[in-house]
Order: C-alpha cells, then sequence, then structure tokens
C-alpha cells in the first residue's frame, strides 16, 4: 500500500517537473527561435554567435531553481530537437 502510494507520488512529481522544465525551455528558447525567424544566424560568424546563445540558455535553464526531476530530460529534448536547426 506504502509502495504504491509512493509510486504515485513520484509520477506525479515527474509530471509536474516534465511539465514545469518545458514551460521554461520554452521561454528561455523564445529569443533564439525569434533570432532565427529574423535570419540572425545566417551570416558570417552566425554559427558562432548561436553556440554562444545556446550556452547562455543552458546556463540560464540549470540555474533556474525548482525544476524537480525532469531537468535533464528536457534540456536533453529541446537540444537535440530544436536548437539543431541552424
Amino acid at each position: 500500500m506504502i509502495g504504491n502510494e509512493y509510486q504515485k507520488i513520484c509520477e506525479q512529481n515527474a509530471q509536474l517537473s516534465e511539465k514545469k522544465c518545458y514551460a521554461l525551455m520554452e521561454k528561455l528558447h523564445q529569443d533564439i527561435r525569434v533570432k532565427v525567424d529574423a535570419n540572425f544566424y545566417f551570416r558570417i560568424g552566425g554559427y558562432t554567435d548561436y553556440q554562444q546563445d545556446v550556452g547562455a540558455m543552458v546556463r540560464r535553464y540549470l540555474n533556474t531553481p525548482g525544476k524537480g526531476v525532469k531537468v535533464c530530460d528536457q534540456i536533453s529534448s529541446v537540444l537535440s530537437s530544436r536548437c539543431v536547426m541552424v
């Protein structure tokens, strides 16, 4: 009984953490998305600027408290799906 209740709470915690991390990554990634849409990175030196912006986004994400247990899952997901597009 206690084990089932604990598992249920862990699953709820993971779901809440995933939602919070996803929302944070969406917010932090918005600046990069705007620059991509404006073709800011499509110039000489643009890839270096892009790498710096992604690094700054990752640092802000990791330094934001209260993300819970899904911290690495969300950052990996965003970096593999969105940030590789340039």
